[in-house]
Formats: structure tokens, sequence, C-alpha cells
């Protein structure tokens, strides 16, 4: 049986993968688990068959999954499962709990794509147009300090300086090879060339090879396509690629560069399927979804390329893409246009700089509003706990309540690593102010797991049981 509820049919008793790419420490993973879960009882497909695969090029990462508490459940429940993938090289995945590889064609479902902050690590060329001319831009690293006690020390990349040097490009750049994309890649440096040279403009343009040979490969797993979901830095619109500079290399545990989600549209538009590419320009997050037809997965395609009709041009947008997949629309504006994810961060940005007075009834109304705006996310909790904390006397019994429940919520969302078990102790400290004891004291002992002998954890735990009347245990702690 299959279902077409969404513009995309789908075999119900065939299994629907979700693969994410770089899960790193599984914190994405585990909200989306949550989300689709809330979803349950609303999904046109059999719940049972959603698959969710957390993949990562490191051993150590899959192992730690598997030990974490927060992702037990859905491991238990079969939902979840992992494999080590390099998203730069690999064309198949071994799934570990269900013991089956995904190979090319081996899904009859199409496949759900996430790379969360990927593609700006992977692979890329570099060009330069001036006067409507090709260059190509190589890249020399080195460092000023001569020689180095250990040269495998992580810590020489944050001492590397880039120098580039760009020269005519050799025509064709891209040789077909047995990836068979080159031809519709050098299609895509002639369009370039073409636009800018016929505006009579110079530009800078990071080519993302590695982000399209693994959209090529990935898309490969399915006979029926992909639907991608991507957010990461970079820019969607060709406007933003002005002028000769050199790229910025940023250095932030590795080394990584602005994305051209831009290439990215053309090549999706160009093998038959749609992008629906952030419109939010001169931001530090982009966010975008790529519908892959079946044709994304083969070589040696037509070259000719026509503008890459986006969210940039919302008539057509809206008109093409509202017919073939009208849910799909209706939730990218819904989620990334309206109050995308940078409008998020920059909200957070804007209360940590000017903070919450607390010295009225209105502040803890805003710092609520604000909580509840965004679901209790608990890295906005630790923004905002201080805050909280000093408002509560202006607080009344049924805020108090609503607090407490947003505090449950916030839980539910909590995904524990080594940098945020403060926030364990914080809820505690809001529910030990409203004289709520035995959830304090709850999450006081949460808390003491990860730092048994803190004396802060210990003295607060005991205070809460001598407040519930638990005086023999309050003096043991």
């Amino acid at each position: 049986m299959t279902i077409n509820a969404t513009g995309i049919k789908l075999d119900v008793n065939e299994p629907l993968y979700i693969i994410e790419l770089g899960a790193g420490l599984g914190k994405f993973s585990f909200l989306f688990l949550n989300a689709i879960e809330k979803l349950r009882s609303t999904l046109f497909f059999p719940f049972e068959k959603i698959i969710y695969v957390m993949t990562d090029a490191t051993k150590s990462n899959v192992n730690a999954w598997h030990s974490h508490p927060s992702l037990k459940p859905f491991f238990e429940s079969g939902r979840l499962d992992v494999a080590i993938f390099n998203a730069a090289e690999d064309s198949s995945l071994w799934l570990h709990n269900a013991q089956i590889i995904l190979k090319p064609g081996s899904s009859v479902n199409p496949v759900v794509i996430i790379a969360n902050y990927l593609f700006d690590s992977l692979c890329h060329d570099v060009f330069q147009i001036a006067g409507g001319v090709l260059y190509a831009g190589r890249v020399s690293a080195g460092s000023q300090i001569n020689e180095s006690a250990n040269p495998l020390n992580p810590d020489i990349i944050s001492r590397m300086d880039n120098i580039f040097k760009f020269e005519v490009a050799e025509q064709p750049y891209y040789h077909l090879s047995e990836e068979g994309d080159e031809s519709l890649w050098q299609g895509m440096l002639n369009w370039y060339v073409e636009y800018y040279g016929s505006r009579g403009q110079n530009a800078t343009i990071l080519f993302p090879v590695g982000a399209l040979k693994a959209l090529q490969r990935l898309s490969a797993l399915s006979s029926n396509g992909a639907v991608v979901i991507t957010a990461d830095k970079g820019s969607g619109h060709v406007g933003s690629f002005l002028g000769l500079q050199d790229p910025t290399v940023a250095v932030d545990g590795s080394l990584s560069v602005m994305v051209n989600y831009h290439a990215l549209s053309l090549w999706v538009n160009t093998t038959g399927g749609l992008s629906f590419v952030d419109p939010h320009e001169f931001t530090n997050l982009i966010a975008c979804v790529f519908v892959l037809k079946p044709e994304a997965a083969e070589g040696g395609r037509d070259t000719s390329l026509n503008r890459s009709v986006s969210i940039h041009e919302p008539v057509a947008a809206s008109e093409a893409y509202s017919k073939q997949y009208p849910y799909l629309l209706e939730a990218f504006y819904d989620h990334l246009v309206s109050f995308s994810p940078s409008d998020y961060r920059k909200l957070i940005a804007l209360q940590q700089q000017r903070g919450a007075p607390p010295n009225s009834s209105t502040s803890i109304l805003t710092t609520i509003a604000l909580l509840r705006a965004l679901e209790w996310d608990p890295e906005v909790f630790a923004v905002l706990s201080q805050s909280l904390l000093e408002s509560l006397q202006y607080a009344t019994t049924d805020l108090h309540a609503i607090i407490a429940e947003g505090l449950q919520l916030l839980w539910q969302n909590f995904f524990v690593t080594n940098s945020n078990t403060e926030i364990i102790s914080e809820i505690g400290r809001i529910y030990g102010q409203m004289s709520l004891f035995k959830d304090a004291a709850t999450f006081y002992e949460r808390y003491l797991l990860y730092h048994p002998t803190n004396a802060v954890g210990l003295t607060n735990l005991g205070m809460c049981l001598y407040r519930l009347g638990y005086k023999k245990a309050a003096e043991d702690k």
C-alpha cells in the first residue's frame, strides 16, 4: 500500500529511514526523536516504520550513543539505529542494531537526510570570476612557528595562516570521471561565469564539491529519491558572492568555510528536484530543504542550466511547489521563514545582552513568555534562570504552576552532556525557591549523580530533605 499525502509516495509496508550525518554528541537526534514522538497520533505514515539512523565517522561517538541514558528508550523500541559513515567517501551504511546494509537502491521509500553543520567542513573548491574570466584558487597553509615538539598536536591548526593564489582555470575545469557528475559541475561553473560576466561583476565562489558528492551518493540509497534538511553557515543568494577576496577559513575544532547553498540549489533543480532556500541573508545560520529526484543519483546529465527557482522568487516557488509538496512548503514557511533558527539565536543573544530587570511582575511575565515561546529550551533556560530566580518573589501561585509545568517540559527535552549538568542544579534551585521541595530534591539528586562530592549540591539537597521532614537524611548530607 502506498500513500501520497505529502506529495511524496511512501510504501507503508517498508521502513522510512531518516539519516543524520555527523550526529556528534547526539543532542539533535534526541530532540528530533522527541518531536516525532509528539506527532505520533497525527502521522500519515506508520510510526513503527520510521527508523532514525545516527551516523558519524568516528567509532567513539557511536559507542557513546549506545551508553547514553537519554537515547536508551529509542534503541530499545527499535526506532533508533547507528552507523559509522564518512560523508566524504562512503556510499553504504551498516546498521549496527538491525544488522543490515543500506546500499544504493536498497530503500524502497525515499530517504530523509539531515546535515546539521556538516557541509561547511567537507571539501570545497574556490574560484574567482573577474572580467568574465574564471580563476581557480590554490591554498597553502603554514605557521609562524618553525617547528613543533609534537607535529600531531591539534593546537597547530589555530596557528595556521592560509595563503591563496588564483590562476586562470583550465577549461573544462571538471573532467568526467567515475563520479559522473563533473559535466554538471562544469555547467554550473559556466553558469556563474555567464551570470557575473554579463553584468560586469566580479565574484568569489566557494564550490561545495564534498557536499555535492555526498548528496549524490546518499540519494542513490533509494530508487525514489531523497529529502534533505540542512542548516549551516553560508549563503543561498547569488548576490552574496560579489567581490574578490580570500575565503575565510574558520578554526573551531576543525577547518570550515561558508557553504554555497545557491550552488547546491542549482544542482538540485538541474537534476529535476526542488529547493527551498532560506531567504534570510546576512545571518549566521542558513536552513534549506531539498527534494532530490532519482535522477540526482545518476551521472552524465544535460549541463544546460536555467536560473535556480528558490524561495527568493516567492511567486514562482509557491505556484510550483504548493501543488507538488503542499505540507512541505507550509512547514518550511512556518518553521524556517516566519521565525528562522537564526532569528531564534538572535533573540537569545539580545536577551543575554539586555538581561531582564528583576524588579517587577512584568519582568517575570516576559521571561516566562520567552521560555514558553521557545518551548522551554534548556539552553535558553540556562541564560534566563538567574533572572527567573530573582523574579520569583513577584510570582503568584498560578505562575508557580506554569513554571513547574514548564520545567517538566524542559526536562523531557534535556540531553545531558559534560558541559550542561549545571542546568540540572538550576532547575532544583527554581523548584526550591517555589517551596516545591520534593521536586527540588529530585533534581539535586540527579545533579549529584554527575557531581557526587559537590558541596553546594549536597547542602541544597540536605536543606530540601530537612524541609520535607527527613531530618536524619538531611543531617547525613
